[in-house]
């Protein structure tokens, strides 16, 4: 009964981020319609019959729609115009609809379905609810975790600019050498009249104008809106699901120098972001990102390693390929 929360969470990944629909009554019925199919897989692989029991699985389909109706008023009711609110509602959301789903199973279906002990151990179907995990770790790893990322990003930078180019202390160098450089050199050109007095004057007069300038730059700081200039092309988010598949498959296959080179590999090609100070909020955004992806991947990494090491996954496996070939 165990293996039966693998088949139903990827039902639930399935319909809620890959299947998803605005329309109320069509998300809850297709969930409905994806569990009641994770439930009959289930049944099929484990050679468990849910003959007579169809009315003990309507009763748990009536579960989760009325856990996703329960979750849709939720957050309708509740305000989610700020980063922060939006993030938890995401949190608690999904940990309702996990908590409702590990209930249905093992506090509803396990007591209530009778399930008869084959004589012998089947060590496909250990295999197959691995395979059905590894489903479910790699969709969790690419749309949800973006979503997770994105969304803890929005908080943790909801005070700082992204779509704002600042005057910088470099592009303020760049602008007094290049005014102070020009002087000086229209005084070269006067090289037979030229004297200290005139290099001096020029001297003092640059001075006192940066030195003005950069004090009413404290005041206010000018920016330029360019949010509209530079329109995403999604290249990031597929960075980051292809990042996140590769780091839980080397940690799972025990490469862990291919993951400190993918790592490695990211930092590079991210340098130019990172070394602008005019970027500087880009860079801490990218750095955060990073951080937390990484993290979400070696978290569900070594959850699901565990799994797989108990089960003996690679040692099944390895005979399962023998067999077939």
């Amino acid at each position: 009964m165990l293996y039966l929360i693998f088949y139903v969470l990827f039902a639930y990944l399935v319909g809620e981020f890959y299947l998803h629909s605005p329309k109320m009554r069509v998300r809850i019925l297709l969930h409905c319609i994806l569990f009641f199919l994770a439930l009959c897989s289930w049944s099929g692989t484990s050679n468990v019959s849910l003959t007579g029991t169809y009315h003990i699985v309507f009763f748990a389909s009536l579960g989760v729609m009325a856990t996703h109706l329960a979750t849709d008023i939720l957050k309708d009711a509740i305000p989610t115009d700020n980063p922060s609110a939006d993030f938890n509602m995401f949190i608690i959301n999904q940990a309702i609809h996990i908590v409702m789903l590990v209930w249905v199973v093992s506090g509803y279906l396990q007591p209530n379905i009778y399930i008869a002990r084959p004589s012998a151990l089947q060590p496909n179907e250990t295999l197959i609810a691995d395979f059905i995990l590894l489903l479910c770790t790699t969709l969790f790893l690419l749309r949800p975790s973006s979503l997770l990322v994105s969304k803890f990003l929005s908080m943790a930078m909801r005070d700082t600019k992204m779509d704002h180019i600042n005057m910088t202390k470099s592009h303020l160098s760049d602008i007094f050498y290049e005014s102070i450089r020009t002087k000086l050199g229209q005084l070269l050109a006067q090289s037979e009249t030229l004297n200290a007095a005139k290099v001096d004057a020029v001297l003092r007069k640059s001075q006192y104008s940066t030195n003005l300038i950069a004090r009413e730059l404290r005041n206010q700081t000018p920016n330029t809106d360019v949010s509209g200039n530079f329109p995403s092309n999604q290249a990031g988010k597929w960075i980051g699901y292809i990042e996140r598949v590769m780091i839980f498959l080397f940690f799972i296959v025990g490469q862990y120098a291919a993951i400190a080179a993918v790592m490695a590999i990211k930092t590079a090609f991210r340098f130019n972001d990172l070394k602008d100070d005019n970027d500087n909020h880009r860079s801490e955004y990218i750095m955060i990102g990073t951080f937390v992806s990484f993290f979400i991947t070696m978290m569900t990494a070594v959850v699901v390693r565990q799994v797989l090491v108990g089960h003996r996954f690679s040692d099944a496996a390895s005979q399962l390929l023998t067999h077939l070939l």
